[in-house]
């Protein structure tokens, strides 16, 4: 089922409004349950009160909502914490720990440094700390991972 644009374009106002990102909103259907979801984040990630507060004022609008007739669940959330970077700058990831794939290798370290031509990544091979600078245009996918 698509939905209808208004409703596209209120999930997107009300996000800008709270200074948050959109990133998607889609409808499922699971075993006859219709969910609604709804995919935020902001810099430095978001928090479950940034979600609450999204939510809230989200179904106002929905309590109007003509072209949703069928019950369904409202589900808000983020990415996840190992996301992938698209369509960000890379700049607001500074000190952030992540795998960047590039020319059929990939690096996990943590971004220290990113200009308009490429970047440079902190890690350690056997306790030994290496540097690795990337050329943008060569990098092919960018996660976030979680350091343990």
């Amino acid at each position: 089922m698509n939905l209808s644009p208004q409703l596209v374009e209120q999930a997107k106002k009300t996000a800008e409004k709270q200074e948050l990102k959109f990133i998607k909103i889609y409808l499922d259907n699971i075993d006859g349950t219709k969910t609604l979801h709804v995919i935020l984040d902001k810099k430095g990630g978001i928090s479950l009160d940034d979600i609450t507060k999204y939510t809230e004022e989200f179904n106002l609008y929905l309590d109007s909502e003509t072209s949703l007739n069928f019950p369904y669940q409202l589900d808000c959330s983020s990415p996840g914490a190992e996301k992938g970077i698209t369509d960000e700058p890379i700049e607001d990831y500074l000190n952030e720990y992540m795998e960047v794939s590039y020319l059929n290798k990939k690096v996990v370290g943590t971004l220290i440094e990113a200009n308009q031509e490429d970047i440079t990544l902190k890690y350690f091979i056997k306790g030994r700390p290496k540097k690795e600078t990337i050329s943008k245009k060569d990098i092919t996918k960018i996660e976030l991972k979680i350091k343990f």
